[in-house]
């Protein structure tokens, strides 16, 4: 799977949970997950803790329920949201490119292992910066809270944050928001090309072009076992 659709996938599900946790304790709101985090904390009017049940309770009906997003909105309609990103893939810590794992696939072939590390950005976008801040703690308290999981997927996992604001020539629109930066590492498993006929058509078909004379003339050169079709 495309990780960083992987990761839209946990982030629904972490939303998700909030509440569903909320409906769990309803008659007793002092043992759920919101209470727990944020009650109590407040800047001047702001309270965080109740904003926080207006924003992540919104059902499925309402607009402005909070969606996980890989495309920036157009307009601030479509806010509150977090939108990922991801910025980079690098060669993870095990160093695994190309090791085959012993299985095979449905069609005959092998998987191969790669260990990677993704970078992933998730900014969260809102009216104002109060909200943004209250999405993206929420959003660490989630992923913490979950670590017991995600380290069943991910053999890495790192967290971080940081404030930006919008480029006015891009996105004529005063948003300031956090961003959480997620580092993970795990094993992308990829079937091998199993079809060797293609493979070699592919791969080898003009690879006699590679002899090349002083004049820039192909010699008509073609490589054992392999069709040519060099004129």
């Amino acid at each position: 799977m495309l990780q960083i659709v992987r990761m839209k996938d946990i982030l629904n599900q972490l939303l998700e949970y909030i509440p569903t946790d909320y409906e769990n304790y309803k008659d007793d709101e002092t043992k759920t997950f919101l209470y727990q985090i944020l009650y109590g904390t407040k800047d001047g009017s702001f309270d965080f803790y109740e904003q926080a049940k207006k924003m992540f309770l919104r059902t499925s009906e309402d607009p402005r329920k909070i969606q996980v997003r890989i495309e920036f909105p157009k307009d601030k309609t479509n806010l509150p949201c977090y939108v990922i990103r991801e910025p980079g893939k690098n060669s993870g810590m095990a160093q695994s490119i190309g090791k085959l794992t012993g299985m095979m696939t449905p069609n005959g072939g092998f998987e191969v292992r790669d260990s990677r590390a993704y970078n992933f950005d998730v900014m969260c976008l809102a009216d104002n910066i109060l909200e943004s801040i209250l999405m993206s703690e929420i959003l660490y308290a989630l992923m913490l809270g979950a670590y017991n999981v995600l380290s069943t997927m991910f053999y890495k996992i790192d967290f971080n944050m940081t404030e930006l604001i919008a480029e006015q020539d891009l996105m004529p629109l005063p948003i300031f928001f956090r961003s959480l930066r997620i580092d993970l590492a795990s094993d992308e498993l990829i079937p091998t090309l199993v079809d060797e006929g293609l493979l070699n058509k592919l791969i080898f078909e003009d690879a006699g072009k590679a002899a090349i004379n002083p004049r820039g003339n192909c010699s008509n050169l073609g490589l054992p076992g392999v069709e040519s079709e060099i004129i």
